[in-house]
């Protein structure tokens, strides 16, 4: 069942405390767009809170971990002369948790502090 129910990243928390998150737009090549970009927000805000949560494992639904940011929408962004990378809404305060990125390419996986 999902944890968090959003509608770009799929998450599952197992009985050890392993959450796993995964990009769940692979029509897109999981490439960020404004929705997912939210929810990458909401998603570290509440990651932080949730004090089930030990271990995160981050991949990509398909054939690619995540292409970046959305270029459809960037263009579109553009277009209209709104574009706000919202970078920083990203930073949230909170305890660090250790996250291992399972890449889904041949390029193997990293392991990081955040």
């Amino acid at each position: 069942m999902d944890r968090y129910g959003f509608q770009t990243i799929a998450t599952e928390l197992d009985a050890d405390g392993i959450l796993r998150v995964t990009l769940n737009r692979p029509e897109r090549l999981n490439a960020v767009d404004a929705v997912m970009h939210r929810e990458l927000r909401d998603l570290y805000a509440r990651m932080a809170d949730d004090a089930e949560v030990e271990v995160i494992v981050i991949t990509g639904a398909g054939r690619a971990f995540c292409s970046g940011g959305d270029f459809k929408q960037m263009q579109e962004n553009n277009a209209s002369d709104a574009y706000d990378d919202g970078f920083s809404s990203l930073f949230v305060d909170g305890p660090p948790l250790p996250f291992f990125l399972s890449l889904t390419s041949s390029s193997g996986f990293c392991l990081c502090e955040c």
